[in-house]
């Protein structure tokens, strides 16, 4: 009786926490792409090397993949495009606006779908998950899958009248955005605190169309064979709501995502997670089994 009860313990450590997903439940974005390799997740399989570039985002994505809103509006004329919403907790789109809804996961079970055209629709957010799918996607027999770069809140036609589309960042999705080397990362030079802990982003002399279109314009000339899938702007409160517009409506169709917060809540946001880095790194901890 007690070999099986202590052998019932070994198995219950073994399990890690995160394991599952309640029913109705659904993971937050920052933590999809984490592979549950084992029972434990390690640091590594998160963060490789000084830079902290996720193994996950070392991949090139397919440009091809990406339509902008503007090109998904002349593909909505063709019958065999489908237009498929796959956040996590979707507003009601317009009328008119056909489309499905389900989880990314769900689209590759879909058979009647492999002779459409499958235009993913996300929520901005995290979209390295959407460009993996594609590719994934594709080598699975699909016939054509896009993604719609900036997700709902990138098309206009999808925006109901009155709603402003939120594009803030909290300090957990912006670490999770930096991991992307389909992004560019620009900071404020109010936000010059951050430079450090985000070692490939560039600082900016000035918040200005300008100055972003040149940053951007350099990222293009270093990544030649990557798609530009979003701007991650660091920027003050004190640069202003109407600053970071126009640097949108300059930078468009790409998105812009912003970050507003101070640099210690990002690092402190930082301190929690090696905290559990060092946690998941010495493992679960496990009564003496096999006595």
């Amino acid at each position: 009786m007690r070999r099986e009860l202590v052998a019932w313990l070994c198995a219950l450590a073994a399990v890690p926490a995160w394991a599952g997903v309640a029913p109705g439940g659904t993971m937050p974005e920052a933590l999809k792409g984490i592979n549950p390799a084992s029972s434990v997740c390690k640091r590594e399989d998160v963060v490789a090397g000084a830079a902290g570039t996720s193994p996950a985002a070392a991949a090139r994505r397919d440009a091809a993949c990406a339509v902008t809103p503007s090109q998904l509006d002349a593909l909505r004329g063709d019958p065999r495009t489908v237009l498929v919403d796959v956040r996590a907790s979707p507003a009601p789109l317009p009328e008119g606006l056909a489309t499905m809804t389900m989880p990314l996961s769900a689209v590759r079970t879909k058979a009647f779908l492999q002779d459409k055209t499958v235009v993913l629709l996300g929520s901005g957010r995290m979209e390295r998950e959407l460009y993996e799918a594609c590719g994934a996607l594709l080598a699975q027999g699909f016939a054509r899958v896009r993604v719609l770069q900036g997700g709902v809140p990138n098309w206009p036609v999808a925006v109901r009248a009155g709603e402003v589309p939120s594009w803030s960042l909290t300090a957990a999705e912006l670490w999770a955005e930096s991991q992307f080397d389909g992004n560019v990362v620009l900071v404020s030079a109010r936000q010059a605190g951050l430079r450090k802990p985000l070692p490939e982003a560039v600082e900016l002399p000035a918040l200005t169309p300008d100055a972003a279109r040149a940053a951007v314009k350099r990222w293009r000339r270093d990544h030649k064979a990557a798609h530009l899938s979003a701007v991650v702007l660091a920027a003050a409160p004190e640069d202003g709501d109407d600053a970071v517009q126009r640097l949108r409506e300059a930078l468009h169709p790409v998105p812009v995502l912003v970050y507003t917060g101070n640099d210690s809540t990002y690092l402190r946001q930082m301190v929690q997670q090696k905290t559990v880095w060092a946690a998941q790194a010495r493992g679960p901890r496990k009564p003496a089994c096999g006595l």
